[in-house]
């Protein structure tokens, strides 16, 4: 949903040796480090990495601001919200619009402390960017940005806007919620709608997760087949039954 000019989003070479060692051995450990909150090992470990693969690197910038990201999120889950929000003002610098992902969560993050920090107007500013330049390629995402932004307006005085609320009523028939459960005249009923929504979505993301180790339990063809019938058929979600769909076709 970028601009068709800023389609090209810089990435690191997927097949390069710093991007394959970044998501095989870094990822999971850093993954694994924070699940454990081992906040100091994990900061570590970004910095033996950064300094090992820095000068391999041609996008030098592009590695920093990943390794960046990380470390925010790692100060976001210590509360220490200042040092977080350096992180991610830091990454965010160096990174434009056309990478869709990338930028999203470098918005969100920044919203994400900002809004921690009580610092309510500077928050929804963050997350207005992501709806107005549309910095969101699935339904997921729209729906990640306006969960995070109705918990922000929550605790705050601000209205939700009216040019909004035609996001809401897309998304609708993508979670299977009724829209005449609800009185989207009111801020109540704007907050209601979204939650349903992002329960539901948490529910569905479960069910599509089980899926796959199912998959790997059956070795006969035709069972795994049945099994992406009966989920696609059964599952409510448009977003999940449809990625389930696409690799079924294939």
């Amino acid at each position: 949903m970028i601009n068709e000019k800023n389609k090209n989003s810089r990435n690191f070479d997927h097949n390069s040796e710093v991007y394959n060692s970044y998501i095989e051995e870094l990822v999971p450990v850093l993954t694994k480090l924070m699940n454990e909150s081992h906040y100091n090992e994990a900061i570590e470990a970004i910095n033996i990495f950064l300094n090992q693969n820095l000068k391999k690197e041609v996008q030098k910038n592009y590695l920093k601001d990943q390794l960046d990201m990380w470390k925010g999120l790692i100060f976001e889950e210590q509360k220490e919200y200042n040092k977080a929000l350096c992180f991610y003002r830091s990454a965010y610098k160096s990174i434009q619009p056309c990478n869709e992902l990338f930028f999203l969560n470098k918005k969100l993050g920044i919203s994400r402390v900002l809004h921690k920090l009580g610092n309510n107007e500077e928050a929804c500013k963050e997350i207005e960017q992501i709806l107005d330049w549309q910095i969101y390629n699935s339904s997921i995402q729209l729906l990640a940005s306006l969960e995070q932004y109705i918990n922000i307006l929550d605790n705050s005085t601000q209205d939700f806007p009216v040019k909004y609320k035609q996001l809401i009523v897309s998304l609708v028939k993508e979670f299977d919620v009724t829209l005449r459960d609800y009185n989207l005249s009111e801020f109540l009923g704007i907050s209601q709608i979204i939650k349903e929504m992002s329960q539901k979505n948490r529910e569905a993301n479960r069910r599509y997760s089980l899926l796959f180790p199912q998959l790997r339990q059956e070795n006969d063809r035709n069972q795994q087949v049945q099994l992406f019938q009966n989920y696609v058929t059964k599952e409510k979600v448009a977003y999940y039954r449809n990625l389930v769909a696409e690799q079924l076709n294939k």
